[in-house]
């Protein structure tokens, strides 16, 4: 697996997944497949391609949990504002 570049096209991605061209584009579109635009063009970094196809492990924290997350590291106290714009009481 080291062989394959550090960013990947959908097409390369979708070869390596063995899925079609098609498919893979609707999932990039549809944010399914973790890729990065780059002018008019999508790419998927190869170490988030294998992880996206259980291929790596995957060490980071889900977005959810860094979001909620407080300033100290732990996790977010009742009485911190939530991250979603809505207002605590």
């Amino acid at each position: 697996m080291t062989d394959l570049p550090l960013v990947l096209t959908v097409e390369e991605f979708a070869r390596l997944a063995r899925i079609s061209r098609s498919l893979a584009y609707e999932r990039v579109a549809a944010g399914e497949i973790p890729a990065i635009r780059v002018g008019h063009t999508w790419r998927i970094p190869r170490d988030r391609a294998l992880e996206f196809l259980g291929l790596l492990p995957n060490d980071r924290l889900p977005l959810s949990d860094v979001l909620t997350a407080s300033p100290n590291g732990g996790p977010a106290s009742r009485s911190e504002a939530p991250l979603s714009g809505r207002r605590s009481s």
